[in-house]
């Protein structure tokens, strides 16, 4: 059952909550007209592995749906790239011994909270064709941070949007192949990186030369004097993993995200669950799954994808996360993942996030 404050666009409400108080599966569901006029162009080819996957989930039972989003014909080198963490997880605590006040009116045991339905959220992005997901994931969560922090206060704070070819271009910790958020968090922290705005250095990776970023990066453009905000990472930590465990609890997760707004989290799934499931998720609860069809004499590839996560409902025991494919996929972008599916939570980080004011020349005018 949908919670009362849960966001769903207009567009796309009707249908989903249908299939949430009904519970429809994927196999059979009505879709939205958006993704019914792309399954409606779909090729042939596509059209019976869209049909063949729905029919095999219809079996399942499960409780999401699939369809021809815009993820779902996209390569899986293209929609993944989170990489293990090369951090000591032991090292989880705040850079600078700092201990964040948790928000307001809300606390672990809140069973409903989300970042989204409070407009704490940025816009959703799309990282195209460039495994660049870890990236995505540690600016949103910056974003959503900043915007926790100093939306009282910043009546521009709703427009943040900070470039992500930037962390790509400059820091040597991942490429278009890949890399890990809290080590990008890391570099963030401990080069006093002054993060620019999208405007100032634009995403240039849809086609990107893999491997270094750098020689293929654009210059960045003037401030300006309308545009010079400047952000940077001033606390950062991982979530803390006990001992013997392969993510964090659930309980540690929610509490990063009410002090600090969202965190990071990579998933690791076989590249078939991406190619045949993921790629193709269209809303609802998602639950741990394994490819709907495996060819003779696969071989299984872990691969992984780095997502922010904004909230949780604990009503249907799921993350609401916020993908970096687009708006049409999921749920307008965002997407409900079963707390633990495919070890959701692994690299968990959070970063905090000030404004610093770039130096601007002091023009004397002669008499």
């Amino acid at each position: 059952m949908l919670p009362p404050n849960y966001i769903r666009p207009a567009k796309l409400g009707f249908v989903f909550i249908i299939l949430f108080f009904t519970g429809i599966s994927s196999a059979t569901a009505q879709i939205n007209p958006i993704l019914q006029q792309r399954e409606n162009n779909l090729s042939a080819v596509y059209k019976q592995k869209l049909n063949a996957n729905r029919a095999v989930l219809l079996s399942r039972k499960v409780k999401f749906v699939i369809s021809a989003t815009e993820a779902s014909q996209r390569s899986v080198k293209a929609l993944t790239g989170a990489k293990k963490t090369a951090i000591n997880n032991s090292l989880f605590n705040s850079r600078i011994n700092k201990k964040y006040e948790i928000q307001p009116l809300y606390t672990v045991n809140t069973k409903v909270y989300s970042m989204r339905s409070r407009n704490l959220v940025s816009p959703i992005r799309n990282q195209w064709n460039c495994g660049s997901c870890w990236d995505f994931a540690i600016i949103a969560c910056a974003e959503t941070n900043y915007l926790m922090r100093h939306s009282k206060t910043d009546s521009n704070a709703i427009n943040i949007n900070i470039s992500e070819q930037q962390l790509l271009c400059n820091s040597n910790v991942g490429t278009c192949n890949g890399g890990a958020t809290s080590t990008a968090a890391q570099w963030l922290f401990t080069n006093k990186v002054n993060m620019l705005s999208e405007s100032r250095l634009p995403y240039k990776s849809s086609l990107p030369k893999l491997g270094n970023e750098a020689e293929s990066c654009p210059t960045p453009t003037s401030p300006g004097r309308t545009n010079a905000s400047l952000y940077r990472v001033v606390d950062f930590g991982l979530v803390p993993i006990k001992p013997g465990k392969l993510i964090p609890d659930v309980i540690d997760i929610k509490q990063a995200i009410l002090e600090h707004g969202a965190v990071t989290a990579s998933f690791w799934a076989d590249s078939l669950v991406f190619a045949q499931i993921i790629a193709w998720y269209a809303g609802g609860e998602y639950e741990e799954q394994e490819p709907t069809y495996t060819p003779p004499n696969y071989t299984p590839k872990p691969v992984g994808h780095a997502v922010a996560i904004v909230g949780w409902d604990d009503n249907i025991q799921c993350w609401i996360i916020k993908n970096s494919w687009g708006t049409i996929w999921g749920d307008n972008g965002y997407g409900l993942f079963k707390y633990g599916a495919h070890n959701i939570g692994s690299d968990a980080t959070w970063v905090e996030v000030e404004k610093v004011k770039p130096f601007l020349p002091i023009i004397i005018k002669a008499n």
